[in-house]
């Protein structure tokens, strides 16, 4: 469907279905990766990977439906993009809420018309799908891909699983009306050694109680993996933008993880009558290092092996621990086992990454130090009269 942009702009969007095949798809396909490509420290998603989500074999698609767009200006295409609904997606009120994902368009005059026809076509969607707002990014839900990159930060190099996003995408959605939603942030914690000394007497009472640690046995990760879904299914329903999660699409989520990860900082804590309690899944700084793999080449493969020397930097992505659990300091007792692991095999920093501000995370962060050092956010937009720009929630009365 062509659409007139602004002064004159025209911007030629075409859109398919689940399981579709032919030129469109690989068009969509393509330009993703290509534009990607142009973003300085990201690594670009395997074509492979996109294009599984692409058909219904992808278990997202037992209880959502999907429309996606490319956009084509001035004799390319220049952008590409998902209107999603998952249909347990509520908002506070029980209405229906959309998605958009797979977000990838150009800068510029041309990616600026682009964005503004994806956005009209994708938001149109959704509102015939019986949706009263929409958020994004994200990809399908937020077991995947999500959020953008709000600011540069301190300038570090960008860590492994943090979304690395161009300035101009945000901008893109802004101006079509898109206001910020849910906030999150990572954080260095400048001195993890004297965490460790902090919490030395808990974790001594906890110990002398039958509380334990263990790190993880690589024979065990898929029975890891199974407890981890279960438990983060549970204890995350009341994060923002929720939706269930199959054990299948959560093992495939983080399988890329398996051939890197360092047992060493993947550890859980078990109950004195054997229950398993939580878990903290953590993994060494290695964002430069694969980027340079992913370069390929010799040169490529020199540079990832003096990322990985150099490296000094432990992450950890997920704590997690059971409600019941919670006032007991297992969540402090799995951080002072982490940092302990950190500092024994010579990674005297560690970064708290990608948490919500109103997390329990936070507040474990704030009182062990940790000082910001990047931050990201979903935007929202109403698609029906009534409700709040700003939270999704039906509009306060006014008069």
């Amino acid at each position: 469907m062509p659409l007139r942009v602004g002064a004159g702009a025209r911007v030629d969007v075409r859109s398919f279905d689940v399981n579709a095949t032919g030129s469109l798809v690989e068009r969509f396909l393509a330009v993703g990766h290509e534009l990607q490509s142009q973003v300085p420290d990201k690594l670009v998603t395997p074509i492979a990977s996109t294009r599984h989500k692409l058909t219904s074999a992808f278990g997202w698609h037992e209880n959502g439906s999907v429309r996606h767009y490319v956009a084509h200006v001035g004799g390319r295409d220049v952008g590409r993009c998902a209107a999603m609904v998952q249909h347990r997606a509520r908002d506070a009120a029980g209405r229906r809420v959309g998605y958009v994902g797979l977000w990838e368009c150009a800068d510029g005059d041309d990616g600026e018309a682009a964005a503004h026809a994806l956005l009209t076509m994708a938001t149109a969607w959704l509102r015939e799908q019986g949706c009263v707002s929409v958020v994004g990014p994200i990809d399908h839900s937020t077991w995947h891909g999500y959020r953008f990159r709000d600011g540069t930060g301190d300038g570090r190099p960008p860590c492994l699983l943090e979304p690395v996003t161009p300035g101009h995408a945000i901008a893109q959605w802004r101006a079509f009306g898109f206001v910020d939603d849910e906030r999150y942030f990572s954080a260095e914690i400048r001195d993890p050694a004297e965490q460790v000394e902090l919490a030395r007497s808990l974790v001594r009472e906890l110990v002398a109680g039958g509380w334990r640690i263990e790190q993880l046995h690589m024979r065990d990760w898929d029975a890891l993996l199974e407890r981890a879904h279960a438990m983060s299914c549970a204890e995350f329903k009341r994060q923002p933008h929720y939706t269930p999660i199959t054990l299948d699409d959560f093992r495939a989520t983080y399988e890329p993880l398996r051939r890197g990860i360092d047992p060493r900082f993947v550890l859980s804590a078990w109950a004195p009558d054997g229950e398993f309690a939580g878990f903290v899944l953590g993994a060494p700084q290695i964002g430069v290092a694969a980027r340079a793999m992913a370069a390929g080449g010799l040169r490529g493969k020199m540079r990832a092996a003096r990322a990985m020397w150099a490296n000094d930097t432990v992450m950890v992505k997920t704590i997690c621990v059971a409600k019941r659990y919670r006032a007991l300091g297992i969540a402090i007792f799995l951080q002072h086992a982490l940092y302990a692991a950190a500092m024994d095999t010579g990674h005297p920093k560690v970064l708290n990454m990608l948490m919500h501000v109103n997390n329990r995370s936070r507040f474990l962060t704030e009182a062990a130090g940790g000082v910001e050092f990047r931050s990201y956010v979903t935007l929202r937009m109403p698609l029906v009269a009534g409700v709040d720009a700003a939270s999704g929630a039906p509009a306060s009365p006014r008069g």
